[in-house]
């Protein structure tokens, strides 16, 4: 079992700690993923790069976590999720990632992305969760990557991917927290990125929440005549936890 207090050690910083990792995936001579992970790592990319452009920092953080989680080996768990009380089969994976606040706190930031297995194995609707603390409150903006503290705040995103419908969490509650880190090292390139720690792990997660559709891409006010209900709950989903190496004295 990997020991918790890693998570207490001088972490780096969670954006230059995600683009060594992507890099080093793009360059990795690993063999290629299965088609259907391969689809939605795509998808997942492709939303990060796009929300990026849009200046919305937490969903792209949100979906470039479960790419890279799906790089490094992760194989997605089946959850159930309800939107307006219709239950659908979800996948499901969660990046727990090394974080250090601009006020110099270290968290576990983590993140879910799930996604409906359809449509010749591209995802139809995609769900995101990200929080930096085992609870939060969803609210937006959230601004976890650019607040002072954003500790005990939740993003939660969820796109229609064919109609090109974005809903962001206005209110509810949300968890994410690691039960269990194994000795199981991630797959990869991580190898190449000294001062970094890679293993599988598990996560327990809950969410509801009331989620208001975004008109625009990069607006920071939301349609409230537009509103859709998500609920879901799950134990065990598949992860990483990716932390730096302890500095021996």
């Amino acid at each position: 079992m990997v020991d918790m207090s890693v998570r207490f050690v001088r972490f780096v910083g969670l954006s230059v700690l995600l683009g060594s990792l992507v890099t080093a995936c793009e360059t990795s001579t690993t063999e290629p993923l299965p088609s259907a992970d391969a689809d939605i790592e795509a998808a997942l990319e492709l939303m990060a790069a796009e929300a990026n452009s849009a200046g919305d920092h937490d969903a792209a953080d949100g979906f470039s976590g479960g790419a890279l989680a799906l790089r490094l080996g992760v194989r997605p768990t089946e959850i159930a999720v309800s939107i307006n009380g219709e239950t659908e089969r979800y996948l499901a994976v969660v990046a727990g990632i090394a974080h250090t606040l601009r006020g110099g706190p270290s968290v576990l930031k983590r993140a879910l992305i799930a996604w409906t297995p359809v449509n010749d194995r591209r995802p139809t609707a995609i769900l995101q969760v990200s929080l930096l603390t085992d609870e939060g409150t969803f609210g937006f903006p959230t601004d976890l990557t650019t607040a002072v503290d954003p500790r005990g705040r939740a993003r939660g995103t969820w796109v229609n991917l064919i109609r090109d419908l974005r809903f962001v969490a206005t209110s509810g509650a949300a968890g994410i927290v690691l039960a269990q880190a194994t000795d199981d090292l991630c797959e990869g390139a991580l190898s190449e990125l000294p001062g970094l720690h890679c293993v599988k792990a598990t996560y327990d997660m809950h969410a509801e929440g009331r989620f208001a559709a975004l008109l625009a891409r990069d607006a920071r006010t939301v349609d409230e005549a537009q509103i859709i209900l998500v609920q879901t709950v799950a134990t065990g989903i598949n992860g990483v936890f990716i932390t730096p190496v302890q500095s021996q004295p």
